[in-house]
């Protein structure tokens, strides 16, 4: 028999084919979390200000975050932390660290499902598009048997399942070591019928004994905050650095953040935030350029750390982590007062500054408004409709026997100026009812400028009367006249980006989220300083004639059914939920100012500079030209002020009567009676 001599180059292939073939065999480094990331995470540039390679020094506060996972006794963590602190960047770490380190069935749950679809596309796929770790352990994923999809993929030992917290069987339909349920404040009371989504959730880890869930979020309400209650079974740790000059250890809060500014003993005439600085709780000033050296937790002398305020609290086996913004190596503590300064007259910026920014529960003081002080309010306007007031907006609602409708003049700060209020007789089943609704809509209203204003858009209730309203409004969407229906839950907007359709009736249906347009209003109604976010309300206006008219309608009555409704909080089963509840049984006043503030959250204004430019131009063109005859009667306007084409930007809201663009979209002139029968 014939003898074989391998070459040189085979003995070394089949060497290095050995070689590989034991490292199969060899168990995986024992690494935490953080050393996992260290050695193999990748930031893609789609979702990541810093792309390249991940450092966990860079932001040395999210080690005790992700290593955590490794923590003997910890079954649970949750986080409360401030949006552009890195949450989801650690718990994509940790996320892939059981990908790749201990292969687990894992499940990621997000408020809904096109949230979860998003997280996959653009944070998932391109993390592992990008990490050489990562990438073969699922192949390539557009390939029949790679086993991906958007919201499931799978990999040697388990595999990864997104979830929306609105789909009950997503959440009921697999097991999971590994929970991540992300932005849980936003998660719906209930997943369909089956009950509160976190506990369905929870129910999935069951069977495994070393299984691992986080739960995090920005908070929202307080009392009606889930993260807030998961926190307070928890150890509750705080970061703790250490002052540069005294070395006293402390927890980084905003109120310990100074700037010079009016209502300082600087003297400064303005807000500088530009000469911020941070005073130490033994009165140490501490400026920006300190912080990183005070955030690092390793190879210095007085390393930060997480420091435990509820030891042995909760049931002992969560961890819970709390961190404002103020901590953040991506936002400076100038542009965070900037960004204060911007939001603390605006109620809904103020709270929205309080969750996303300072990573605490907003707390709104007093749960409905006094009707009494409003009234006090009342005063005179200088004309119709007041010179701050830029665009008209109605709110209706339909009654069995009448139609009541809210005028309401808005500005650019957010301040509102209550124009008329009126109560409509008659059966809204009958044409004739909706009559004197045309006219509203068709008529003119002066400003304080001299110019006439039209109404910009209105919303009417469809709650009642349901045909009926779709009838009317049908042929008058071109005018933005819409068909709407109110939808309660907090976590529902004010108004959607698109209408639906109602079926078989070719109408635009804008569905109105009550709840949020509520809180908003009362945020509102509370504020007692003319100046952003004030409402205004008249006793009466002068005419153009100089004469005062009274505003009738704006009587206790009125306030009373403005402020008729109070927020409470209730348990729905271990959920907190907040509710609208009536003091009275009378509410339209409230319900059609929130269609009315729903019309102006449809017209989505971007440049109120703009409109304000507009109107004075068409200010100017009604003092050269007077209208004559009949004092509603307009003169053509000049065709670059307005619009009234369907699809509308900032500067171009059709509030200013007069000439069209060529090519606008004009309803059909058909007979009212003609229409109605339709």
């Amino acid at each position: 028999m014939p003898s074989f001599q391998s070459s040189a180059d085979s003995l070394a292939a089949l060497q290095r084919a050995v070689v590989l073939s034991l490292a199969l065999l060899t168990p995986p480094a024992e690494l935490t979390v953080s050393e996992w990331a260290d050695l193999n995470a990748r930031l893609p540039p789609e979702g990541a200000s810093e792309p390249g390679q991940w450092s966990t020094d860079r932001a040395p506060y999210q080690r005790g975050m992700m290593d955590v996972a490794n923590e003997p006794g910890i079954e649970t963590a949750v986080y409360m932390i401030a949006a552009q602190c890195g949450k989801t960047a650690s718990m994509l770490n940790t996320l892939f660290y059981f990908v790749s380190h201990a292969p687990s069935p894992i499940l990621w749950v997000m408020p809904t499902k096109t949230l979860a679809e998003d997280l996959s596309k653009e944070r998932i796929d391109t993390a592992i598009r990008d990490t050489p770790a990562l990438a073969p352990l699922f192949g390539k994923s557009k390939t029949r048997s790679s086993g991906a999809t958007i919201l499931k993929k799978k990999f040697p030992g388990g595999f990864m399942a997104l979830a929306g917290a609105n789909a009950p069987s997503t959440l009921a339909s697999r097991p999971a070591r590994v929970l991540i349920c992300d932005e849980v404040d936003d998660f719906p009371a209930s997943s369909g019928t089956k009950g509160d989504p976190i506990t369905i959730a929870d129910a999935r880890t069951t069977n495994f004994w070393n299984r691992f869930k986080v739960y995090a979020s920005t908070p929202s309400i307080k009392g009606a905050s889930r993260i807030e209650k998961l926190l307070a079974n928890s150890d509750m740790r705080v970061y703790m650095v250490a002052c540069p000059h005294c070395h006293t250890y402390q927890e980084l809060v905003w109120e310990s953040l100074k700037w010079p500014g009016p209502n300082s003993n600087s003297g400064a005439t303005r807000h500088e935030p530009s000469r911020c600085y941070y005073v130490c709780v033994q009165g140490c000033e501490i400026l920006e350029a300190d912080k990183p050296d005070m955030l690092r937790d390793r190879d210095v002398e007085f390393p930060a750390y997480w420091h435990k305020t509820n030891p042995g609290g909760g049931d002992g086996h969560t961890a819970g982590f709390t961190l404002s913004v103020l901590y953040s190596p991506w936002k400076t503590w100038e542009s965070l007062i900037g960004d204060w300064l911007k939001a603390y007259k605006n109620p809904q910026q103020r709270k929205a500054f309080i969750n996303t920014r300072l990573a605490r529960t907003y707390e709104a003081f007093g749960e409905t408004v006094d009707d009494t002080a409003l009234m006090k309010r009342r005063g005179i306007y200088e004309a119709e409709v007041p010179a701050g007031a830029l665009v008209l907006t109605l709110g209706v609602d339909v009654q069995a026997d009448r139609i009541e409708a809210e005028l309401v003049g808005w500005g650019a700060d957010g301040q509102s100026w209550s124009i008329d209020y009126f109560i409509l007789r008659g059966n809204p089943a009958m044409a004739e009812a909706w009559l004197p609704v045309d006219e509203l809509l068709q008529r003119t209203w002066l400003h304080a400028s001299g110019a006439r204003l039209r109404i910009a858009c209105a919303f009417i209730d469809s709650g009642y009367h349901t045909a009926q309203v779709y009838k009317f409004c049908r042929p008058r969407q071109v005018r933005r006249v819409f068909a709407s229906k109110g939808m309660a839950g907090p976590a529902v907007p004010l108004t959607r980006p698109r209408a639906q359709r109602a079926h078989k009736s070719r109408v635009e249906l804008r569905i109105v989220g009550i709840d949020t347009a509520k809180e908003a209003l009362y945020a509102n109604l509370k504020v007692e300083e003319i100046g952003p976010s004030y409402c205004h309300f008249p006793s009466a206006y002068k005419n153009e004639q100089g004469t005062v008219v009274p505003r009738n309608t704006y009587d206790r009555d009125y306030f009373a059914q403005l402020t008729a409704e109070k927020l409470v909080s209730e348990m729905d089963g271990m959920t907190p939920v907040r509710k609208w509840v009536k003091k009275q049984e009378r509410n339209e006043a409230l319900d059609c100012r929130v269609y009315a503030m729903a019309a102006l959250d449809d017209l989505n204004i971007r440049d109120w500079t703009k409109l304000a430019a507009n109107l004075q131009q068409m200010a100017a063109h009604f003092k050269q030209t007077p209208p004559a005859g009949d004092p509603r009667s307009v003169p053509d306007a000049p065709p670059e002020a307005i619009t009234q084409t369907p699809e509308i930007s900032a500067g171009d809201i059709p509030i200013l009567t007069g000439a069209k663009k060529k090519g606008a979209r004009l309803a059909a002139k058909t007979s009212w009676a003609g229409e109605w029968d339709r």
